[in-house]
């Protein structure tokens, strides 16, 4: 009876011990979030809060996060179909320990009118090792916008380099927003999923459907992309007539990319490719 005892009191004990240290490992730090991270928002500007911009909002990009609170960021933003691409800003972020984050951002907004640096502070929740970052943009009030980031592979870090050939074979797409003057598209909420097949070599071929305000329209196209040594992705092809562009940035461990319509304006429109 006390050998069962004491090997019970034992296991009880282990049991304990190593909840302690599996709690202690997760605590995180600045050092937990470091590295480059493809980046994807929207959500919405009400108009009272910025009167020239108000409306659906959605922002691409690639963040880079160095460790010790500093991040450097370059983004392109549509707000309510004006779409704004701007150079890379700065900021300062904060890992507490229970893995919430807050940063704290200094935006360049090439506005009508004249353009400002609006200061924009964020809180959210690291997770997946820190792999992964979601967010919501709390100040300044009234917003209501979330951000999500995903970072690329180790390999890709350490070589400081990405390129056309990190994209080959098939993709999933998945896309949604809002258009809100793009003629000859229908006005209305937009979405679109499908597949892409990248050659590795600036090629793309594309089977989708497209929802315009609740119009499925079957699409097949082709066109040229680019992935940069920063990681940076942009896309071109025609459809009907029409020449678009997508920009974004690598995400998910190098295996997806966020995208965003970036030309011609009027829409406000994201999404990602995903490798299958």
């Amino acid at each position: 009876m006390t050998s069962i005892t004491s090997r019970i009191t034992f296991l009880l004990l282990f049991a304990v011990t190593a909840g302690q240290s599996l709690q202690a490992s997760k605590e995180c730090g600045n050092a937990s979030l470091k590295g480059s991270f493809g980046e994807i928002g929207w959500g919405a500007v009400p108009s009272p809060v910025f009167a020239n911009l108000g409306g659906p909002f959605v922002r691409v990009g690639q963040s880079i996060l160095d460790g010790n609170g500093n991040i450097v960021s370059h983004t392109a933003a549509s707000f309510n179909g004006l779409i704004f691409a701007v150079d890379a800003y700065s900021g300062i972020y904060i890992v507490h320990p229970d893995c919430t984050v807050e940063f704290h951002m200094q935006i360049p907004i090439p506005a009508p009118g004249g353009s400002f640096v609006l200061p924009t502070d964020l809180i959210g929740v690291v997770s997946d090792d820190g792999n992964e970052v979601a967010n919501v943009v709390v100040s300044p009030p009234g917003l209501s916008i979330r951000i999500l980031f995903h970072k690329l592979n180790k390999k890709q870090e350490d070589r400081n380099h990405c390129s056309n050939n990190d994209f080959a074979g098939g993709f999933g797409l998945d896309m949604f927003g809002d258009i809100v003057s793009q003629p000859p598209n229908v006005s209305g909420t937009f979405s679109r999923t499908g597949r892409l097949v990248f050659d590795g070599n600036g090629g793309f071929t594309a089977h989708s459907n497209a929802s315009y305000g609740g119009v499925i329209v079957p699409e097949t196209f082709a066109g040229t992309y680019s992935i940069d040594a920063g990681c940076k992705i942009i896309m071109h092809y025609t459809l009907a007539g029409k020449t678009y562009t997508w920009f974004g940035g690598l995400a998910s461990k190098g295996n997806a990319a966020t995208l965003m319509v970036t030309d011609p304006p009027g829409a406000a429109v994201v999404g990602t490719v995903t490798q299958q």
